[in-house]
């Protein structure tokens, strides 16, 4: 972040500034807009590109599971992974006021990847067991 102090001379006049007055600039740096800020610019993208994410992974736990039958087999990752997606799905569904907070959709985005995990185990555990 660079601070450049600017001096007016007689003839750099507008009608908006002062010709006496010096001014401070900051002018931002590549690193100067926080994530926070970031975020809250744009987290109705970051939602719903979640919500999105949240419903092709319970369609693929869904049709890779519980319909070839590897569920009734005694396999719990699954409902795990379920659980996970069940959750995020009811914290984007209530309103909250820490819908702007990155930490809240830190949180869940963490759980999100908590059930890719168990989803990922689950494909690996049917493909080494051949089921």
């Amino acid at each position: 972040m660079k601070v450049i102090r600017i001096m007016k001379s007689e003839t750099e006049t507008t009608s908006r500034c002062n010709p006496d007055r010096n001014e401070t600039r900051v002018i931002p740096g590549p690193g100067h807009r926080s994530l926070e800020s970031l975020f809250d610019a744009d987290h109705l993208l970051f939602w719903n590109n979640l919500s999105r994410l949240n419903n092709l992974l319970v369609v693929m736990n869904i049709s890779m599971f519980f319909l070839t039958g590897l569920v009734a087999k005694g396999y719990f990752y699954t409902f795990y992974s379920l659980g996970c997606l069940g959750f995020v799905a009811v914290g984007q569904i209530i309103p909250t006021p820490w819908t702007r907070s990155l930490r809240y959709f830190g949180i869940y985005l963490i759980i999100e990847l908590a059930a890719g995990y168990f989803l990922v185990a689950s494909i690996i555990y049917w493909v080494q067991n051949g089921l």
